[in-house]
C-alpha cells in the first residue's frame, strides 16, 4: 500500500515503499524516521481521497482539489489501495477513476468502501459507455460521473452537489 504525493507518484508506481498516510489525525507513520512530517490534524476542510492510476491525471486532480481549498488526504492507484486508505482515513469525498490497474476496478472498490464508510464518491472516467454508467448506478445509486479530461468548474460543481448539507 502506498500514499502518493506529487513528486513521489512516479517512483511509487515503479517500486514499493513504506506506506504513509495522513488525514484526520490518522497516521501509520508512527515509526517514521526522526524528522518525518507529523500527521495532519483536523482542519475542518473537505478531505479528499484521489484514486487514479494515471500520474498526470492524479496530479491534475490533486492540484484542482487543493486550489479549491480542500485537503487531499491520500492518493491511490489501485482498487485494494483505495479500499484500505478509505477505511483507514475516512475521507469526506473520493474521486474514483473507473478503470484502475490490477484486478479490482473503481466501481468494485467503491462498493467495498461503501460497505464500511459513507464517503461521497464522484467517479471519473474516460469510458462513459452505457454499460459502465449502468454498473456505477446499480452499485452507487445517484453517483456523479465526470468525463475525462476533468474541467475544474465541472469538478467543483460535482463536489458541491455531493455536499450533504
Amino acid at each position: 500500500m502506498r500514499h502518493f504525493h506529487r513528486s513521489e507518484f512516479t517512483a511509487a508506481l515503479l517500486e514499493p515503499a513504506t506506506a504513509h498516510l495522513s488525514c484526520a489525525g490518522v497516521s501509520p507513520r508512527a515509526a517514521a524516521p526522526k524528522g518525518a512530517l507529523s500527521p495532519v490534524v483536523k482542519t475542518g476542510r473537505l478531505r479528499v481521497l484521489i484514486v487514479e492510476d494515471e500520474m498526470i491525471v492524479a496530479m491534475s486532480l490533486e492540484s484542482l482539489v487543493e486550489d479549491f481549498g480542500f485537503e487531499v488526504c491520500a492518493m491511490a492507484a489501485t482498487g485494494p489501495e483505495a479500499v484500505t486508505l478509505a477505511r483507514a482515513l475516512r475521507p469526506d469525498l473520493i474521486l474514483m477513476d473507473v478503470n484502475l490497474i490490477g484486478d479490482m476496478d473503481g466501481v468494485e472498490a467503491a462498493r467495498q468502501i461503501r460497505e464500511t464508510i459513507d464517503a461521497r464518491i464522484v467517479f471519473v472516467t474516460a469510458y462513459g459507455s452505457g454499460e459502465v454508467l449502468d454498473r456505477i448506478q446499480s452499485t452507487i445509486p445517484h453517483a456523479l460521473v465526470l468525463s475525462k479530461p476533468v474541467v475544474g468548474s465541472a469538478l467543483l460543481r460535482a463536489i458541491e452537489r455531493t455536499d450533504p448539507q
